[in-house]
């Protein structure tokens, strides 16, 4: 299973006579969940980014003994 796709993804959906049909999204919520994945995705690795950044910069002024 993808990070994109979901736990719930695809939805099995269980009718009264005990059989069971598969629910696709539509377009319109599997466009909207798609872009909120990618801005998830941008957050993080500018987490990650920032968090780099200050630990080299801890590391340099530690080289010049601050």
């Amino acid at each position: 299973m993808t990070a994109i796709a979901g736990p719930d993804w695809p939805d099995w959906k269980v009718e009264q006579d005990g059989s069971t049909t598969l629910r696709l999204p539509n377009a319109s919520e599997s466009e909207g969940s798609a872009m909120r994945e990618k801005l998830f995705a941008v957050r993080d690795t500018l987490i990650v980014l920032s968090l780099q950044l200050v630990f080299r910069a801890v590391m340099f002024a530690r080289r010049w003994n601050y």
